[in-house]
């Protein structure tokens, strides 16, 4: 298993998008492409957020099946987002707590 990455998360979910949108202009095999992408970020995720690899997993097997179904780039790029804020936070309250600096300042 790789270590998480939400970047790399965010990364895969836009190369699916672009292909995904490529599959209903006329090019309906980018389909594969983009379930390859979005199998690809769930796995980026999977150690550290289950729920959203879960929830990745889930858009593309439905996908998988209706390639006209609607995945939600947008709504999963906020999701890593806001885990990403949540992180960064934790990291401010445990300098804070006097644990130690982790952001590099004296």
């Amino acid at each position: 298993m790789r270590d998480p990455c939400l970047d790399c998360y965010r990364k895969h979910l836009g190369q699916a998008a672009a292909l995904a949108n490529e599959a209903l202009q006329g090019y309906p095999w980018y389909q594969w492409l983009a379930v390859g992408h979005l199998a690809e970020a769930a796995d980026e995720v999977v150690l550290a957020y289950p729920e959203l690899a879960d929830r990745t997993r889930r858009a593309r097997l439905e996908y998988m099946e209706d390639l006209t179904f609607q995945i939600p780039f947008q709504e999963l790029v906020e999701a890593a987002t806001s885990l990403e804020v949540m992180e960064d936070v934790e990291v401010l309250s445990v300098d804070l707590d006097g644990e130690g600096q982790t952001d590099g300042r004296t």
